[in-house]
């Protein structure tokens, strides 16, 4: 019986010397990455034509700027829905028709990665010269 118990306890012994080295050993951490980001660009969009609350005497009137290269536009008007695409310098234009009165015209653009602006504008259309 006594060798039983000194066996019981030489194994206990040499399992709890094996646990502590084993322990100490280090092991290989895995390795952290983090995503590679750049810094967002500045997203703009510009309307050169027309001015904010331009009165005109034509049926339509020409809608034009700059934005991100490769953008889709819509532009929405009293009339209908119109779409542009902006160049390789960013630039696009598009003929939109107006009612007479009061005509909101709402510009929006979408660029390649999602990311969109919108400008709107207001233009009087009158049929009569003032």
């Amino acid at each position: 019986m006594k060798a039983f118990f000194l066996s019981i306890s030489i194994l206990f012994i040499l399992g709890l010397v094996f646990f502590l080295y084993s322990s100490k050993i280090t092991k290989p951490q895995l390795e952290q990455r983090t995503p590679v980001t750049s810094k967002p660009t500045n997203y703009a969009l510009e309307i050169s034509t027309p001015s904010e609350e331009e009165l005109v005497y034509d049926s339509s009137i020409l809608v034009s700027g700059r934005t991100a290269p490769g953008s889709t536009l819509l532009i929405a008007a009293n009339t209908g829905d119109f779409v542009a695409e902006a160049n390789l310098s960013g630039d696009f234009s598009k003929i939109v028709n107006l009612s007479p009165g009061l005509n909101q015209i709402t510009i929006s653009s979408v660029d390649l990665s999602g990311n969109t602006q919108t400008v709107e504008k207001q233009v009087y259309y009158s049929k009569e010269k003032l």
